[in-house]
C-alpha cells in the first residue's frame, strides 16, 4: 500500500461468540478532502477564465488587453495539456483524471469551463494514487512539475508585485496619465499667452479705433 509502512509482529484475536478471530485491518483512501480541493480548483479556475473572457470580449471593458486574452490562453493550455515526465500509459493529465472541458455538445465546451466526473476521479484514485498525485502536484525524485504548480508559477508571473502584468500595466496607464496631464498643462499654457496676445491687440486696437474717432471729430468740427 502506497504510503503505509506497517510492521507485524504477531497475530492479534478478538473474541467472539465463535471463539478466536483474526483481527483484520482495512486502509482505505480518504478521497473526500481531494475531490473538494479539485472543485474548488475548478471554481476558481472557471470564475477567473469567465471573467477575463468577458472583460477582453468584443464589447468588453479590455477589449484592448491581448495581454491578458494571450495570458489567459496559456492558463487553458496549461489545464488542458499532458505533464511531462508521465508516461502516455499513464495519469499525465487533467483529462484522465476527469477533469476535463465537458462532453462533446456540452455547453461549457465552448466557453472552456472546466467540469468534474467524480467517478473517473475515484478510479484514477484507486488505481494508481501516486501518479495522480505527481501529476497534480509534481514529484521531485522524479523531477515531474505538476499542472497545480505550473499555474501556480503562472499566476504568480502575472501577480509579481514588482515586474507582473498588472503592476506594468497599472504604470504604464499612470504614464499615460502623467503624459495627458502634462499635455493639458502645457495647451493651457499655450491657450492663456495666445489669449493675453489677442487681448493686448484688441487693445490697442480699441485705442487706435478712439483715436481715429477723436481725429474724425476734430477735422468734423
Amino acid at each position: 500500500m502506497t504510503g503505509v509502512t506497517l510492521k507485524l509482529l504477531k497475530t492479534t484475536y478478538e473474541n467472539s461468540s465463535d471463539g478466536e478471530t483474526e483481527i483484520k485491518v482495512n486502509v482505505e483512501q480518504n478521497t473526500d478532502e481531494l475531490v473538494d480541493a479539485i472543485n474548488s480548483f475548478i471554481s476558481a479556475y472557471n470564475a477567473v477564465i469567465s471573467e477575463v473572457s468577458t472583460d477582453t470580449g468584443k464589447n468588453g471593458s479590455l477589449s484592448s488587453e491581448n495581454t491578458l486574452s494571450r495570458m489567459a490562453s496559456s492558463l487553458r493550455a496549461t489545464a488542458t495539456s499532458s505533464v511531462a515526465g508521465i508516461g502516455n500509459d499513464s495519469y499525465n493529465c487533467l483529462a484522465l483524471i476527469g477533469v476535463t472541458t465537458g462532453k462533446i455538445g456540452a455547453t461549457d465546451k465552448t466557453s472552456g469551463s472546466l467540469t468534474l466526473d467524480k467517478d473517473v476521479l475515484l478510479d484514477a484514485l484507486s488505481d494508481n494514487p501516486s501518479m495522480v498525485k505527481a501529476m497534480l502536484i509534481g514529484d521531485d525524485e522524479l523531477g515531474i512539475t505538476g499542472v497545480m504548480e505550473k499555474l501556480k508559477d503562472q499566476l504568480d508571473s502575472a501577480l509579481d508585485v514588482t515586474d507582473g502584468y498588472f503592476v506594468t500595466r497599472d504604470d504604464t496607464f499612470d504614464s499615460q496619465v502623467e503624459d495627458i496631464e502634462n499635455s493639458i498643462s502645457k495647451k493651457t499654457a499655450q491657450l492663456e499667452a495666445y489669449q493675453s496676445r489677442l487681448t493686448k491687440q484688441f487693445t490697442a486696437m480699441d485705442q487706435y479705433i478712439s483715436e481715429l474717432q477723436s481725429s474724425s471729430s476734430y477735422l468734423s468740427s
